[in-house]
């Protein structure tokens, strides 16, 4: 099942920018992409929509 939201690139950087944030130090580039791509599916869950309003594949029953 494809489920497409509007990408919000001003909503990216500023979770990007809490990410950072919150870690208190210099972060690896593949650490930032995991942990943003773990609070979208977390805002999925929650909210019925992810943070940055990226596209991927959600596939039903697969959490």
């Amino acid at each position: 099942m494809l489920i497409q939201f509007r990408f919000h690139p001003e909503k990216a950087v500023e979770a990007a920018a809490v990410l950072l944030k919150l870690h208190g130090k210099p972060m690896k580039y593949l650490g930032l992409l995991k942990m943003l791509y773990i609070a979208d599916r977390v805002a999925l869950k929650r909210m019925e929509q992810p943070i940055t309003g990226d596209r991927c594949r959600w596939i039903t029953g697969l959490y």
